[in-house]
């Protein structure tokens, strides 16, 4: 697949405002595979922040001696637990559910033993567990296996599609062939960690996304076609599908840059 050297350059100047925002994500070390999955779904939806000092009493067994007693727990208990940290409570429920289908699947909470399994075998057992949602298994393959292929979920599918990257219905795998031809390898997880943090804090998938202060908007597609100023009743997705056929409105926005040029 031949990709545009514009594109390429665009999105790497996308990761690199973006890791000047959130920092190189760095992995935390030392942790086990059923550990990472863990601080993942806590990350994810909650403040890193957040998730640290959740993972951080999980891990001390402050309230749950172990991951068992975190297995067998309510999800009432679960979701108090986490209120203390301001995390998303749905996230107690989450890795309930994959203890679950751990232990059920391999009678143990330990996931280690896929660290000598080849990629593609791990990949099939990763991909087994029904917790697991399917942009999880390349980020962890790439911490345990150095693989290759980027998480590609719908914050990442959303946000590449507002900024003009991608079409707004581009399949996963053309998706993660761009990404690999734009990005080193090493890239994969700081990307994909800082997508997730932008998604939270500056653009939304829910609620008024905050345009007009984003680093990204001059990279924009969304941006430039709307100013900043969200049109009501509309996804940002119906927004560029519909303004980006529009010759009328793009006739307007070369009207719009010649005036402020003079």
């Amino acid at each position: 697949m031949r990709i545009e050297k514009a594109k390429k350059t665009k999105i790497k100047q996308i990761f690199n405002l973006l890791a000047s925002k959130y920092g190189h994500y760095a992995q935390p070390e030392g942790q086990s595979i059923l550990e990472h999955l863990i601080y993942y779904i806590l990350s994810y939806d909650s403040s890193i922040t957040c998730a640290k000092k959740a993972f951080k009493a999980f891990v001390q067994g402050e309230e749950f001696v172990d991951w068992n007693e975190v297995r067998v727990a309510s999800n009432r208990n679960l979701k108090e637990f986490l209120q203390e940290f301001r995390c998303q409570p749905s996230s107690g429920e989450k890795i309930k559910k994959l203890l679950s289908n751990v232990f059920e699947k391999f009678h143990k909470l330990d996931l280690e033993f896929l660290r000598q399994k080849p990629i593609e075998e791990a990949k099939k057992i990763l991909s087994s567990l029904p917790a697991l949602e399917k942009h999880i298994i390349p980020w962890i393959l790439a911490i345990t296996h150095q693989g290759n292929q980027f998480p590609i979920d719908q914050k990442t599918h959303l946000i590449l599609a507002r900024l003009g990257v991608i079409p707004p219905k581009t399949e996963d795998t053309e998706l993660d062939q761009i990404l690999q031809a734009s990005l080193d390898k090493d890239h994969i997880l700081p990307f994909h960690r800082s997508i997730v943090e932008h998604s939270k804090k500056t653009c939304l998938e829910q609620g008024e996304m905050k345009c007009k202060r984003c680093l990204l908007r001059k990279h924009c597609l969304y941006f430039h076609l709307t100013e900043g100023e969200h049109p009501p009743q509309q996804t940002s997705l119906e927004v560029i599908e519909q303004r980006s056929k529009s010759p009328s409105h793009s006739k307007n926005k070369i009207k719009k840059r010649k005036v402020s040029q003079k």
